[in-house]
């Protein structure tokens, strides 16, 4: 029996998938075997798949139906013979001490889940990996911990990481939820855990697909996170994270906003529309203008009712969205929040600098050097709340 199998889920991702599988095999640990789960390509996937079947012993291949990633990784896991299981995407790839470095931290390490981080890029190929000696054992409820504060980061996705195949088995990934779904899984990993190890390499490449469903114009799709959201703070609730369901239960609230302003916008469903509407009514505990149709009418609506703690909650929210946006150039097809990041920035930062009476020429230094740059309003943001507090201030 390998010691890890290695479950890649495929669909029509033909121009990277050789890349992909040679990253996985050139390995320097070799007890592995790599499961292919092609769902149902319409491309030279399943081709690809097979050639590589044929060659190498450690590859098996399995042809399915299409129905998504999560049903694909389920299925994988189940067929998967290794005592440890780790889930790569078919346009991503990894260094070669990538699974080594893993397994060390399992196996000297006494932990169930080893965690290690990434990067990622828009490069063909891009050899900035990094290997980390050091290694940070855990409980899994630090874990979780470490999962709720890091945002985007490595605790949080499905890759990256080394699962002991029977936390895996017992915590499958939502079916039919193509949209965080890693969110709605890992925390589950973590309760699960006696020892989680955190190793700071960074070997796993996060491919920027502009062709993937987190790059696409808005979706309904993006609707699902609002009810893994529902499922996490249930989670927190009953197992006593406090400060995290708090954390879980704003960006809950703005979640619900933003799905229901681009739903509206777009006119995709009027019914789900007003469920998403009354649920976010519910949720701040306020009776909403339906003309606050934006989230700068919201912030308005929130300060006219003097509800100081959500409006600033989501202008928080709001200015990272802006920071993402920014940085990624999103358009605003895929957005409804943000129709222009830069001037939508600069106006209510500049609004909120007046509040705080904050200028250029008081900051600390490290802070004045990056006004001009665009992206960076938002760490003049968290400058202000860090000084002045969230309660009683935006």
């Amino acid at each position: 029996m390998p010691a890890i199998s290695v479950i890649v889920p495929v669909y029509n991702t033909e121009k990277y998938l050789r890349r992909c599988v040679d990253s996985i095999l050139d390995q320097t640990f070799e007890d592995f075997e790599l499961i292919l789960v092609d769902d149902g390509s319409t491309d030279a996937s399943g081709a690809i798949c097979d050639e590589y079947a044929a060659k190498d012993g450690r590859v098996r291949v399995i042809h399915k139906e299409n129905k998504g990633v999560s049903i694909a990784r389920n299925l994988g896991s189940r067929e998967a013979f290794g005592e440890y299981i780790s889930f790569i995407d078919s346009d991503d790839y990894v260094g070669k001490e990538y699974l080594s470095t893993l397994f060390t931290g399992v196996r000297e390490y006494g932990g169930d889940i080893c965690v290690s981080d990434y990067f990622s890029s828009k490069k063909d190929f891009d050899d900035s990996f990094f290997a980390s000696p050091k290694y940070y054992s855990m409980s899994g409820r630090e874990a979780i911990e470490r999962f709720g504060k890091s945002g985007g980061s490595r605790f949080r996705g499905p890759v990256s990481k080394l699962v002991a195949r029977y936390i895996v088995i017992e915590n499958p990934f939502p079916e039919g939820r193509s949209f965080s779904e890693d969110l709605a899984t890992n925390y589950r990993y973590y309760s699960q855990a006696k020892t989680v190890v955190d190793n700071g390499s960074r070997l796993y490449c996060y491919y920027t697909n502009p062709e993937s469903v987190s790059n696409k114009a808005y979706s309904l799709r993006k609707v699902e996170n609002t009810e893994t959201l529902e499922e996490l703070l249930s989670f927190l609730k009953e197992n006593s994270f406090p400060e995290l369901y708090e954390y879980y239960y704003e960006e809950y609230c703005f979640d619900l906003f933003r799905n229901y302003i681009n739903i509206r916008k777009n006119q995709l469903d009027d019914e789900l529309e007003k469920v998403l509407f009354n649920k976010f009514c519910k949720a701040v505990n306020l009776e909403i203008p339906r003309s606050a149709d934006s989230v700068e009418s919201l912030l308005d609506f929130f300060k006219s009712v003097n509800c100081m703690k959500v409006y600033s909650v989501f202008l928080h929210r709001f200015i990272k969205d802006l920071y993402r946006s920014a940085k990624r150039k999103e358009s605003a097809y895929s957005n409804a929040l943000v129709w222009d990041p830069k001037v939508q920035m600069k106006r209510i930062i500049r609004k909120n600098c007046i509040r705080f009476h904050i200028w250029p020429k008081t900051y600390p230094e490290e802070y004045n050097y990056l006004w001009p740059r665009m992206a960076n309003v938002y760490w003049l943001f968290r400058y202000a709340r860090k000084k002045f507090g969230r309660k009683n201030n935006a």
